[in-house]
């Protein structure tokens, strides 16, 4: 798990443990590449050494659920049955341990909790409920930590898993109904100017979610930097390795595509 080269992204957590530190950043690096399987066996390596580290905690409950490429409506019965018991009980190990957190990790664990809200599966319809409450959740805490990579990361996606590949009208090139990719396009492009801005690198999962908010749109040229740099970025994630395909072959770059 850890002898992979996923780049050099790191998220300081409210532990005493190195290995547990080091144990969460490569999971959270594995999750923002859509690799959640390993991103829970990372995490569960780390509460070997911090069993009661409310952000590892954390860690399992968002991996364990849905994200941009498995959404709630795509996981059978069973397996809907075993990630809502899963990501319900480490939301509520986060909460019970959450007094050794600092206050954005505390925001974080409250607005997972908007999430996964009953141990079982429940219907599309609640799932969507869901869906809506966590987003609405991740825009207080943007709200209230509006510098934070992380948090502007996890909004992001919170946004766009509202309506899943329905960001954008196909015929028009308007936002699709309901859809909030306007905001999220604002909120993942201002990581980017604050980072670069700042002369710091950019946030791997925000270049990552930025080819996905425009793969679908009539301007992926916009995104030809995130995919510049996000092919490099994370040598061994090959989910990553392969997103900046999406907007190469878009844009006529088949040479690039071809990487």
């Amino acid at each position: 798990m850890d002898r992979f080269d996923l780049g050099t992204y790191r998220r300081p957590i409210s532990t005493r443990s190195s290995e547990t530190q080091r144990w969460f950043d490569v999971g959270l690096n594995w999750c923002y590449g859509f690799n959640h399987e390993e991103g829970i066996k990372c995490f569960e390596k780390a509460l070997e050494t911090d069993p009661k580290c409310p952000m590892v905690h954390w860690g399992i409950a968002y991996a364990a659920g849905p994200f941009y490429n498995l959404t709630w409506k795509e996981h059978g019965e069973a397996e809907a049955d075993s990630a809502t018991k899963r990501c319900f009980e480490h939301v509520q190990l986060a909460r019970a341990n959450a007094a050794s957190a600092n206050e954005i990790e505390k925001r974080l664990i409250e607005a997972l909790a908007a999430r996964f809200q009953k141990p079982y599966r429940v219907s599309p319809e609640e799932f969507e409920r869901w869906d809506d409450s966590y987003a609405a959740a991740m825009r207080l805490v943007y709200r209230d930590c509006p510098d934070d990579h992380d948090v502007m990361a996890l909004l992001v996606e919170a946004l766009m898993m509202r309506t899943v590949r329905r960001l954008w009208n196909l015929k028009t090139g308007a936002p699709a109904p309901n859809s909030d990719v306007v905001e999220a396009l604002d909120v993942c492009e201002r990581s980017v100017r604050l980072a670069d801005e700042a002369g710091a690198a950019q946030h791997p999962a925000i270049v990552h979610l930025h080819i996905h908010l425009l793969e679908m749109s009539t301007m992926p040229e916009r995104g030809m930097r995130s995919a510049d740099l996000l092919g490099e970025m994370c040598p061994d994630a090959g989910h990553m390795n392969h997103m900046p395909g999406h907007i190469y072959v878009l844009c006529g770059e088949y040479e690039k595509a071809k990487r």
